[in-house]
Parts: structure tokens; C-alpha cells; sequence
């Protein structure tokens, strides 16, 4: 493929009917392939097994022909069924992907819902779900029911022989899809069935033999045998239905083995059509060149390609906005995913081509960089070879030499061209800058991000990452730059708060690019001489002519203004909850006290004042912004569990690809689709909805509790600190706060006859009210306290 094609973006279960349309005959549609592009790097498919440059030891270079512009979805698809998990490589280690396709011999009737469209049972693991996903027909495949996930845990630790309780989860290679009966990887299937000329018993049994065969060799090498109490490893419940099949005629006698021959033997008699684009197409000059009579007799131009890529690209999964635009910086400066690739730990690799480019196009400027636009690349790559040769082209005063500059800046940033060097490109230093400030680690950096925290930063806030990044990078270039912990906490919580509360990111950005230069913010100078640089931020000027101040993020508290001010606490004092409102409770009825400026203010002055911040705390969308703080919140939780797991590492962002759930603590069920009459039902969905009722959970350890209090469940205390469920300042004493959370459908329904309210119901619906308040106020305490926010916002 040449640098231009983007990354993987399909979904197990489109890759999972692909197939199923392979082995049922189906046509999958054409590719579009061109003559090798000379202006483009040729880079391998992510499941591929040799690098297109080197080869491997055991091949010479191939002599590569054609790029494919058009079908790398289905190629990376159709790649993946051929990969072997467990193929040793030529240095004897095994290849251990992240991604397996495996192909259910016997898939029994249960296993197909009444409208499903699929004939062969093809089920996909990955290192976020090495147990696979529910059996669906929906582009978005479906989380396994999470007992059932913590079945496979025990099972695969069973099988590896090991008896700890580790946090860790097993690796794909070690597991298998659990919504199978019997399966094994597609690939030994493809492998066994080469050379199959038709679906008689002789061909047929010679397919099957091999099959037992390598079922045979992986059992006796990794020593498997059957273990009482365990579920059986899916390599002897494979061998042992391949012994039923052999002992029989194959193709006649059992369904599941005729319908296996058939379709292995449709697979090998397949065939696609690749569609080329003429050699003319791509060398053709546009109208701009013709008229200026520029870049003659060239083999081929990049903008023709470009052009052809995006309008094929206009179908099937569409390519946009950021990702078009990473799409053509490859295209233009090949070579720069490369670079990238080698960048272990970062954030994604879009976010990482853009906001370089800008960084680099923004040179010294105090000036925020501006977005990458298409046409800007393309004016800046296409810059004349002749005047690139130029002797003193930086001062030549010609118009062409501002785009130069550019160009070399680019290349500089990624290690391209004629800067390039042995030396990591300024980017990668830049992030690694980036991450040792600011990552978490237990002992140095307890106040950290989580590796996922700074991806999202980067992907849903790029300009905020990129403020970050600027100092980073002056850092990395500038070895007397030094940053120190309190000038590091005060920098993150700027960024954060931005992230999570900004109203305009933009404006407050560019604002605080243009306020010190990165000595100054490094050194701590800014900080001194701009004090509560966010409580400036969240003000609204008397003159609106002073835009960089309008209101560019909400009103941030310190937590005991917040205890005062959150929800109207002196409605949850009284216990008449049964007549709760959202709107009600977010905006005392009448005018009050402000508890900063002690001036009785208007009910509209007080939404003014905290409206903003409220609702962003209170969202009831779990997976939103305020989700983030949670996670920070419990960043300690998900170091223990999921280490340094960053879900950017892999070509798509869906929350399939996380192991971790936001676990309701008061299962959802237990006040959601009640019926009638329901006293205190109102009250308990809105605050069960907020993240005062959420913690981040271990996929496989969450479940509904239907069935029992959680508050009854054995949970180590260290464990109850992590969930933000242990708070030591109780002052009732009562530092393990589960049972505040153990409401029943009857208590928040209140089925008393005559409509009376029962005090014991009330009483408990009551305590949750308040835990669910209270804990969000510890969440938000958490982020806080860690970041030092009380040295961004003016005090009372």
C-alpha cells in the first residue's frame, strides 16, 4: 500500500461477515490497484508478515508492482483470516497479534438469533476482548455478558496453569472466542485446504487429517490435557470433533464437515478483481500547471492521485476531516508514517501528523497555529525542485520562499528529507518530553494522566495538547529548559480544566499562547505575574471587545464553594425528596446568599454565576467529558488493572477496543422500566445517572447485581479506595460508603397504600441522594487537590 492509505478502521463483525460471504461464494466487490507509486512509501498491511522494503531473512526483496488505492478494508480482512496466531517466527518467537479470526467447526442452531443473515460462525478476538464479543448482525459488535467474560478469564488462566487472581488479562493467543462451540484459527482451515480440487470423500478426509493433525501437534507441544472441573481447551474439543468426522465418511455423513469442505474449497477457487487506473490519469497536468508551464514531463503527481484517492474514498467508510487531512500529509511527505510508527508510546497517530505540522508551520511565532488545510499542504509540498536547489533560498526574497521554509520545517519535525538524521525527529522527543512530565507513575508522578487520558486529550482537544506540546518540544530542543513538579501540576491542570470545562478551547488557547513564550511558562514567571489564570478565563468583561476573556470556560470551584453551591444543597437537608426536580434543584426557588461575594443574589444571577460548570459536572451522559474526570479520579484503578493500555495504538477509536467498563455502583435496572406509580423514582434516575453513581470497572468484573447488594460483596479496602467508595472523613465513621447505594425496586417505588410515603423508604432513598452528591464531590475533590487547582482560581 502506498503512505497515503489511512489505517485500519473496520469492526469485528464487518470483518467477521466478510468472510462469511467468502466462504458462502459470494463476490466481496473489486479493488482498484495503480503502477508503484515512486513518489510513495510502500508500507505492509497491518497483518501482513514481511516488510515491503526488506523482506524477510527467508525472502528476497519482493518486486512490488502495483499500490492498492481502493479496498485496504477487505485486503487487511481477507490478510487476517490467512494469519497463523501461533506461526513461530524465524527468530523462534511466537507472533502473539493483537487481532485473531477463528472459523467455529460445529456452531450449533442456538448460536444464530432468528434473523440472523450468517452461514458460517467466523468469531474475531482482540487484546481489549481476548474472550471475543456476542454473536450480531450491527456494524457495532456487542460486549460479551460480563459473567460469561469472567468464565473465559478462569478457564484460559486454567489452561495456562496458572492459579493467581492476576489483574492482568490474558493475551488473545491465550484464549479463544467463548460465543463458540468449537474453534480453531481460520488460517490452519486455509492452510490444511491447499491444493483442495473438490469436495469428494478422499479430498475431503486428506483436508480434515490435516486439520487433526495440527490440532494434535498444538496440544502436544504446549503439553494440554483435559482438566477436571475446567472447561475443555478448544484445541481437544477440536481434535475430538475432527476424530467424529474422520471416523465417518466426511463428506456425506456429517452436515458441519460437508459444509466446511465445500466452502474451504469455494475460498481457494475465489477470485477478485482488481481494477487498474491508467498510467495517463495520474501524469495528466492540471489546468494550473499547463497555464504556468510548471513541473514538466513528471512521472507522476501526487495532487492526481490525491484527488483519485478522495473520491473513491467518498463511499464505503468515508474518509473526513482529520483523517483526510493525515491522509495527504502521507501522501505528501512520504516516509512520515514511518516515523510515526516508530514512536511507541504516543497518541494517536492522526493527532500526531497534525498538530506536528502545525507545530512546525508555527515556527516561533506568539501566534497559535492555525488548523492544517488540504490546499496549505499541497501549496507548500509542490514547491519547485529549481528553486529548492537555489543557493540562498531562505533570503532569495522570492514568493516561493515562506513555503520552503515550511517544507523544511516539516521535515525537520519527522526526520524526512535532507534533515533527516540517526537521531529520534523532533516530534518523538517532543512526546517523550510530553509523556515523562506528565504521564502517571506510582511513585514519581502519582498526579499523572493515564496513557488513555493524554490520547483523548490529544484526539478531543488537539489545540489544548498542542499547548502542552509547545513547551514540550522547547524543552526537548533546549537541554538548559527545565520544568519542576509545581510548575508541571499548574501547566495539566490548566490543560485538563480546559478540556473538561472549556467553552471555547480555541479562544482561551490562543489567548494563553500569546500571553509568555515557553521559557516563561516552563520556569513558572507566567504563573507568578498572571495569577487564577482560570477564574480570568471563565470571566465575563464589562468591554465584550476583550474577546479573549469571553467567557472561554466555565466557572471552576474549589470544593467547599462547590459543597455549597451543587444542587441547592439545603433542598436534600429537609427528607422531602418524593417532590425532586432536575431544573428545581439546580436553581433555588428564591433569591440566596452568594457565598463568595456574601450578596443576596437572584435565582438567574446564580445560574449565571454556576449554571455551566453545574450541568457539565451533572451530565447524564457517562461517556462524555465528565467520564474523563472520572478516570482520573481513578487513575490509580486503572494503572492497577490495565496498566499502561492506551486503545490509540490501534487503528480505530470504539469503545470495543477498552476493557474497562463504567459500572453503575446502584444497578440501573433497579430504578429504569418501572411502571406505575413510583414515588421516589424521579429522584433516583437523575442522580444514579451521574458519575456519583459510576466507577471504572474491569470489563469482565462488572455485572448487574440483580441478584444481591453490592454492599454484601467481599471487596478488599484498597480496592474500595480506588472506586472512590472509602472516604476516611466520614464523619458519622462510616468510611465504607457501599451501603448508601443499596436501594430495592420496592423502596423506590413506595407501594403504601393510601399514597402515604414509608419514613424507612424515604430514609434510604435519602442517603443515596446525598452519597451520590457526596461522591461526585470526592471525584471532582480528587482532580482538585492532585492538580493544585486552587492556584488557578481566585480565592474568596
Amino acid at each position: 500500500m502506498p503512505s497515503l492509505q489511512r489505517g485500519a478502521v473496520w469492526k469485528p463483525n464487518q470483518i467477521e461477515l466478510l468472510w462469511d460471504s467468502i466462504l458462502r461464494g459470494f463476490p466481496i466487490g473489486s479493488l482498484v490497484v495503480c503502477d508503484l507509486l515512486k513518489t510513495q512509501n510502500t508500507r505492509k498491511g497491518i497483518h501482513s508478515e514481511s516488510n515491503p522494503e526488506t523482506g524477510t531473512c527467508k525472502e528476497k526483496k519482493r518486486n512490488y508492482t502495483h499500490h492498492l488505492l481502493d479496498g485496504q478494508q477487505r485486503a487487511n480482512a481477507i490478510a487476517l483470516g490467512y494469519l497463523d496466531p501461533f506461526r513461530v517466527e524465524e527468530q523462534g518467537a511466537p507472533l502473539d497479534p493483537d487481532t485473531l479470526l477463528w472459523l467455529d467447526l460445529t456452531p450449533s442452531p442456538e448460536r444464530f438469533h432468528s434473523t440472523s443473515t450468517r452461514t458460517y460462525l467466523l468469531r474475531v478476538t482482540t487484546t481489549a476482548h481476548p474472550w471475543g464479543f456476542r454473536i450480531g448482525e450491527e456494524k457495532e459488535p456487542k460486549k460479551l455478558q460480563a459473567g460469561d467474560a469472567r468464565d473465559a478469564i478462569e478457564a484460559f488462566q486454567a489452561w495456562a496453569g496458572s492459579t493467581s487472581n492476576s489483574a492482568k488479562r490474558s493475551r488473545p493467543v491465550n484464549g479463544c472466542p467463548w460465543d463458540a462451540d468449537a474453534p480453531i484459527p481460520l488460517a490452519w482451515a486455509l492452510e490444511a485446504s491447499k491444493g483442495l480440487k473438490d469436495t469428494e470423500t478422499e479430498s475431503a478426509r486428506s483436508v480434515i487429517q490435516a486439520l487433526r493433525d495440527r490440532c494434535e501437534e498444538f496440544i502436544t507441544t504446549r503439553n494440554l490435557y483435559e482438566k477436571p472441573g475446567t472447561k475443555t481447551h478448544w484445541a481437544i474439543h477440536a481434535r475430538s470433533k475432527l476424530d467424529e468426522w474422520l471416523a465417518r465418511d466426511p463428506a456425506s455423513s456429517r452436515p458441519h464437515c460437508k459444509e466446511l469442505i465445500t466452502a474451504l474449497f469455494r475460498v481457494q477457487h475465489a477470485r477478485i478483481v482488481a481494477l487498474p487506473v491508467p498510467h495517463d490519469a495520474l501524469t495528466q497536468p492540471s489546468h494550473w500547471e499547463q497555464e504556468h508551464e510548471t513541473v514538466q514531463n513528471a512521472e507522476e503527481r501526487i495532487a492526481n492521485v490525491e484527488h483519485l484517492f478522495q473520491r473513491l474514498n467518498s463511499g464505503g467508510t468515508e474518509l473526513r476531516g482529520d483523517d483526510l487531512a493525515y491522509s495527504m500529509i502521507k501522501a505528501y511527505w512520504p516516509g512520515i508514517e514511518h516515523a510515526i510508527q516508530e514512536i511507541k508510546i504516543r497518541p494517536p497517530e492522526t493527532q500526531v501528523a497534525l498538530l506536528g505540522a502545525r507545530l512546525a508551520l508555527g515556527g516561533q511565532n506568539q501566534e497559535l497555529p492555525p488548523g492544517i488545510n488540504i490546499s496549505q499542504l499541497r501549496s507548500i509540498s509542490l514547491v519547485h525542485q529549481q528553486e529548492e536547489k537555489a543557493e540562498n533560498w531562505s533570503a532569495s526574497g522570492k514568493r516561493n520562499d515562506e513555503r520552503l521554509i515550511r517544507k523544511k520545517n516539516i521535515e525537520y519535525m519527522f526526520g524526512l528529507g535532507h534533515e533527516a538524521s540517526t537521531e529520534a525527529p523532533r516530534i518523538s522527543k517532543a512526546l517523550g518530553k510530553l509523556d515523562e512530565w506528565f504521564l502517571y507513575k506510582k511513585e514519581s508522578c502519582d498526579w499523572g494522566l493515564p496513557p488513555v487520558l493524554r490520547s483523548r486529550l490529544a484526539d478531543q482537544a488537539p489545540e489544548v495538547f498542542l499547548f502542552l506540546l509547545h513547551p514540550a518540544d522547547h524543552a526537548a530542543q533546549n537541554s538548559a529548559a527545565t520544568c519542576n513538579d509545581e510548575v508541571r501540576k499548574k501547566l495539566l491542570g490548566l490543560a485538563t480544566a480546559l478540556h473538561w470545562f472549556g467553552l471555547d478551547r480555541q479562544r482561551a488557547v490562543r489567548w494563553l499562547w500569546k500571553l509568555a513564550t515557553p521559557d516563561e511558562w516552563l520556569n513558572g514567571t507566567t504563573f507568578d505575574k498572571e495569577k487564577y489564570l482560570l477564574s480570568k478565563l471563565s470571566e465575563r468583561p464589562d468591554d465584550d471587545s476583550e474577546w479573549e476573556h469571553h467567557r472561554t470556560i466555565a466557572r471552576i470551584l474549589n470544593p467547599k464553594d462547590l459543597d455549597e453551591v451543587y444542587f441547592a444543597k439545603e433542598f436534600f437537608q429537609k427528607e422531602s425528596i418524593e417532590h425532586w426536580g432536575w431544573r428545581k434543584n439546580l436553581v433555588p426557588s428564591a433569591s440566596r446568599i452568594n457565598p463568595k461575594t456574601k450578596i443576596q443574589e437572584t435565582p438567574d444571577q446564580y445560574w449565571d454565576r454556576y449554571g455551566e460548570f453545574i450541568k457539565m459536572l451533572s451530565n447524564q451522559n457517562y461517556t462524555g467529558l465528565n467520564s474523563l474526570l472520572l478516570m482520573y479520579a481513578q487513575r490509580t484503578q486503572m494503572a492497577h488493572y490495565f496498566g499502561d493500555y492506551d486503545p490509540s495504538r490501534i487503528g480505530y477509536w470504539d469503545a470495543h477496543n477498552v476493557p474497562w467498563d463504567f459500572d453503575h455502583i446502584l444497578p440501573q435496572s433497579e430504578f429504569y422500566n418501572l411502571k406505575g406509580a413510583n414515588t421516589f423514582l424521579e429522584v433516583c434516575k437523575q442522580r444514579g445517572g451521574t458519575i456519583g453513581n459510576l466507577h471504572l470497572w474491569p470489563f469482565e468484573k462488572n455485572r448487574s447485581r440483580q441478584d444481591g447488594s453490592f454492599s454484601k460483596e467481599k471487596i478488599e479496602q484498597d480496592e474500595l479506595e480506588r472506586m472512590l467508595l472509602w472516604d476516611d472523613n466520614n464523619e458519622q465513621g462510616e468510611k465504607d460508603r457501599r451501603g448508601k447505594f443499596s436501594l430495592t425496586k420496592e423502596q423506590i417505588k413506595n407501594d403504601e397504600k393510601n399514597g402515604e410515603i414509608n419514613p424507612a423508604n424515604r430514609k434510604q432513598v435519602h442517603a443515596f441522594v446525598l452519597e451520590t452528591r457526596s461522591r461526585l464531590i470526592r471525584i471532582y475533590t480528587s482532580w482538585f487537590d492532585a492538580l493544585e487547582i486552587k492556584n488557578l482560581i481566585s480565592e474568596p
